[in-house]
């Protein structure tokens, strides 16, 4: 089915290409070069007539070339004829005008050339003449095919190298050739295909190209840049007949040779992101090509004198090549239309000569370090698209701009431009203008602007403040551009009179149609009415900046469709109140669409007033206020019912509530003084984090503040919350994790003495810096789900949770790091499923510790006990339980040994780990054999001398001496005896 549909597909080529023909063989080039030369026109007249003969039958050959072998070699010698006739018309047409090209007159030699060309062409005819005998022979008929409708071939010179037809076959022949030319060991062999019938040569895939080569043997297959070598010297100078040559991304081709001259048929040459350094002079020679690429040419610094002969050239990029400067004979280039020099940010200056190119119609110099354009630009009058974004240098346009009248499109945006060229006026054409500069006292005027009333898309007007004061200038300037979508007004610095910048912005009320609006550097008091007026019910996005002396916002509440507000820089508004909503009543909410709001930068600003009757804001989602260090209150009590995110900074005197906000997932308070954020979790509920919360004593109020619900709140962490006394857990019902450190006056977690009612949520609980936190709840902490309890530097606490072994039942991981003042477990002990125990600088509790009862938790599988100075021997006799997988020892600076009767019952110990011990002087030997590895450091906590340790030479292979055994330093300089065997130490 694949191969029927190319061969369906080349002939509806075929036929395109039939019609190029004839309008070809008609030209004045060619019928002119027969009546100089005097060539026998009879042929020429007489190769119309066949190939109109042949033509006639296309359709009916397309459809049966499909089942019938015969009917598809016809078509294929078919093509054959056509596509040498087309070649004999580039030599005439190369012919014709080589005087021009070549320089000099006739020769002795134009009467071979044209008994050459006399016989090509009498042997094209017989062999059409040959072809249309036998049309009848294979039953094909005129118009036995209806066509859904005419084609004729595309009449861009540019190439969409994803799907040209043909490669099928091109990609096999080309492997034909590598295979070939393996098997050869050295040259490509052309010869095993009809290299004659190659039209297109495009670049293979480097995936496909690596399938295919892992059917040779690897010994045969060449790299990629042997490849690319062969392809570009020995391969492409034979395809005397290519018409589209592309070598995109073969990026080991450094340079073309000369023998690429005969290909002098090429239409199309895309050598983009080669190594290329210049193009040979030979590149002349194809002078009918009509499409260079030249585009990521790293190298490529220059072009040759020569390419000037290419008098076809339509479209010429050299986009991210390092070209400096453009050679002048492209000035000779009379057919381009399309030059692309984007990205070419060596390129800073043109020549002038570019003016003879009187069929330039697009044009990008796009981020090249252009500074100004030729002046002679001015006079290519077919110019329709001329590209300068982001040319960074540029100061100026040339003076006689207003020459380019067929100019529809002009990107001028990152540019220097203080002013626009007089006569803008006269582009009656432009249609897409994306800036105009108002100058001082010189330039284009604001009356010029308003002459182009077929401007669409966005338009940016610079330099407002230089709209003089003369009656002339203050017309209605913009309101004719119907199509014009997107306007931003820009005034620079302050204003001389407030009055007159009020009058230049009435004048500059655009159409109803516009759907964004940006006002900057505004410096009247006031705005003009229309801004925010209901007429304007397209607008969907707006934003005022800098606008420092208005005193009062408009009325955009009536702007029915806008969907994005941004108000900055209101350096002198102090109360945001029922003006901003406008007069909108209970049918038609005010913002009735508005989904964001931001509000910055107004130094001044004290209050928000809002009517909560008025429904405000119904589709508000996000709400962004920062900058504002005088605002105290923000919309009330009002309900925002579709508000998802809350962002206020820097507003150090927000104090009071907040909107409420029932589908809230983010809000986030940041000021300098306190960062609060929220935030919604996969889960839906939320989880909140609180820092510098210096004037709070109470999180449940600070909620209420924001409007948030306190059975939302999975997960809170609590962090420099100094005026925080009491935590009021008891009102967090669905809380899993609960931190809280370094708030300094924490005193309790539950507010109310008595029994609390069941934490049956709570998972996590960690209270680490909180030095006045004297003890937990009266009763106990009845969390039945609770798994992790850390406590940290709690100076002051003297007690663990009461029946912990019962209000915990879930409890496996309790970390207890510098209590000073705890001395016992609770009454009952620790719970049963305890997994992990951790107990650090708890001077008091570790004084105590044949109180412990660890021997009654069966689960304990990791113990870590250290920093504390007056520990000598350890562990005592049955004070660990036999449970215990891992035992950590670390800081105990006067140790001195470890207690054999404390440790032999612990067979299930697979790593012991002794840190910072400095004073430990003896090991029970008669219980271990330890594998020493050579020697750890400074940081060894364990001496050689005088114990009953093995070098590596000593030890045999039982128990902790064994080969799954070993001793190991970690990145903390930790010792350890590590094991992986399951079974009890030998004794």
């Amino acid at each position: 089915m694949a191969s029927a549909t190319a061969v369906a597909i080349g002939g509806s080529f075929l036929a395109a290409f039939l019609q190029v023909l004839f309008d070809r063989m008609a030209s004045r080039e060619v019928l002119g070069f027969f009546k100089e030369r005097k060539l026998n026109d009879r042929l020429l007249r007489k190769l119309k007539v066949l190939m109109i003969a042949v033509n006639g039958v296309l359709d009916d050959a397309e459809e049966k070339q499909i089942a019938k072998p015969a009917v598809e070699m016809w078509v294929n010698e078919l093509k054959d004829a056509v596509y040498e006739a087309d070649d004999l018309l580039d030599e005439i047409s190369y012919e014709a005008l080589r005087p021009e090209v070549e320089g000099g007159s006739q020769s002795s030699a134009d009467q071979r050339v044209k008994e050459e060309m006399e016989t090509k062409l009498g042997e094209i005819v017989d062999t059409l003449e040959y072809l249309v005998q036998q049309k009848n022979a294979l039953g094909l008929r005129e118009g036995a095919v209806e066509k859904a409708s005419s084609q004729r071939i595309p009449t861009t010179s540019l190439v969409d190298e994803s799907g040209v037809y043909g490669r099928d076959e091109d990609k096999e022949a080309i492997m034909k050739l590598v295979r070939s030319a393996n098997e050869n060991g050295k040259r490509l062999d052309v010869g095993i295909y009809d290299a004659k019938l190659l039209r297109t040569f495009l670049p293979l895939s480097e995936a496909w190209l690596r399938n295919q080569i892992n059917v040779l043997p690897v010994s045969r297959v060449w790299p990629r840049n042997e490849i690319d070598n062969k392809v570009t010297h020995d391969l492409l100078p034979r395809l005397t007949r290519l018409r589209v040559l592309s070598l995109l991304n073969y990026s080991n081709v450094a340079e073309l040779p000369d023998s690429m001259g005969k290909l002098k048929h090429l239409r199309y040459l895309n050598l983009s992101a080669t190594s290329i350094k210049r193009l040979p002079e030979v590149v002349s020679t194809a002078y009918h090509l009509q499409t260079l690429i030249l585009e990521n040419c790293k190298e490529l610094v220059e072009l040759p004198d020569s390419v000037g002969h290419l008098k076809h050239l339509l479209y010429a990029s050299l986009k991210g090549s390092k070209i400096k400067i453009l050679p002048e004979s492209m000035s000779t280039l009379y057919n381009l239309q399309t030059l692309v020099l984007e990205d070419c940010r060596h390129l800073v200056r043109l020549p002038h000569s570019i003016g003879n190119l009187k069929r330039l119609r697009y044009v990008t110099l796009k981020g090249t370090a252009i500074k100004k354009l030729p002046a002679s630009m001015g006079g290519l009058c077919n110019l329709q698209t001329l590209i300068l974004r982001s040319c960074k240098d540029l100061i100026e346009l040339p003076d006689d701009m207003g020459r380019l009248i067929n100019l529809s499109h002009l990107d001028i945006e990152g540019t220097k431009l203080s002013k626009m060229p007089q006569h803008m006026g006269k582009l009656t054409k432009l249609q897409n203008l994306s800036d105009f500069f108002l100058g001082k006292d010189t330039g284009s005027s604001i009356q010029e602007l308003g002459k182009l009333k077929h401007l669409q898309g966005g338009l940016n007007i610079w330099n407002l403040q230089n709209v003089g004061t003369a009656p002339d200038a203050l017309q209605d300037n913009v309101k004719g551009m119907k199509h014009l979508k997107t306007l931003n007004l820009m005034w620079d610095g302050d204003p001389n009179d407030s009055g007159h910048v009020r009058h230049v912005l009435d004048k500059l009320e655009p159409d109803v149609n516009m759907e964004y609006l940006y006002i900057y550097g505004y410096g009247g008091t006031r705005f003009s009415d229309w801004v925010g007026d209901s007429s304007f019910s397209r607008i969907v996005s707006m934003e005022l900046s800098r606008c420092k002396y208005c005193t009062s916002l408009p009325p955009l509440g009536q702007l029915g469709s806008l969907k994005e507000l941004m108000v900055r820089g209101f350096e002198g508004l102090a109360i945001v109140g029922r003006e901003f909503y406008g007069s909108c009543t209970s049918v038609r909410k005010p913002f009735a669409s508005l989904e964001s709001l931001t509000l910055s930068m107004m130094p001044e600003w004290r209050e928000w007033i809002s009517d909560q009757g008025m429904q405000a804001f119904p589709c508000l989602q996000k709400l962004c206020i920062s900058g504002c260090p005088y605002l105290r209150k923000v919309l009330s009590n009002h309900r925002l019912p579709s508000l998802t995110t809350l962002e206020i900074e820097g507003c150090r005197q927000l104090v009071t509530s907040f909107p409420r906000c029932p589908v809230i997932d983010e809000i986030k308070l940041d000021d300098g003084f306190r960062h609060l954020l929220l935030r919604r979790l996969p889960s839906g509920m939320h989880s909140l984090e609180v820092d510098r919360c210096y004037s709070t004593n109470s999180i449940p109020k600070e909620m209420e503040q924001i409007g948030c619900f306190l059975t939302t709140l999975e997960e809170i962490e609590m962090e420099n919350c100094d005026s925080l006394k009491c935590f009021q857990l008891e009102l967090f019902p669905r809380l899993k994790i609960l931190r809280i450190s370094k708030c300094s006056n924490l005193e309790f977690i539950c507010e109310h003495e008595g029994p609390l009612e069941d934490l049956t949520s709570l998972h996590s609980l960690k209270i680490w810096e909180c030095p006045k936190l004297v003890s937990f709840p009266k009763g106990g902490l009845p969390a039945s789900c609770l798994t992790e309890l850390q406590l940290f530097d709690c100076a002051d606490l003297k007690s663990l949770p009461e029946h912990m072994n019962s209000l915990l039942p879930s409890l496996e991981d309790l970390r207890l790091f510098l209590l000073p003042k705890l001395e016992v477990f609770p009454e009952g002990g620790l719970p049963s499923k305890l997994k992990s125990l951790y107990i650090e600088d708890c001077s008091k509790l570790i004084a105590a510790r044949m109180q412990w009862s660890l021997q009654s938790l069966p689960s304990l599988s990791k113990f870590t006990v250290g920093v504390d100075e007056n520990v000598e021997s350890f562990p005592e006799e049955m004070l660990l339980p036999s449970t215990l997988a891992s035992l950590e020892i670390w800081s105990l600076k006067t140790l001195k040994s470890l207690n054999y009767s404390g440790l032999q019952h612990l067979t299930s110990l697979e790593q012991l780990t002794i840190t910072d011990c400095p004073n430990l002087q003896s090991m029970p030997g008669e219980a271990f054999h330890f594998y020493h590895e050579r020697p750890v450091g400074e940081t060894e906590c364990l001496q050689t001398s005088g114990l009953g340790i093995k070098t590596v030479e000593d030890t045999d292979q039982n128990g902790l001496s064994g080969e799954n055994s070993k001793w190991s330093e970690d990145s903390k300089g930790r010792l350890s005896i590590t094991s992986d065997n399951r079974s009890a130490p030998t004794r």
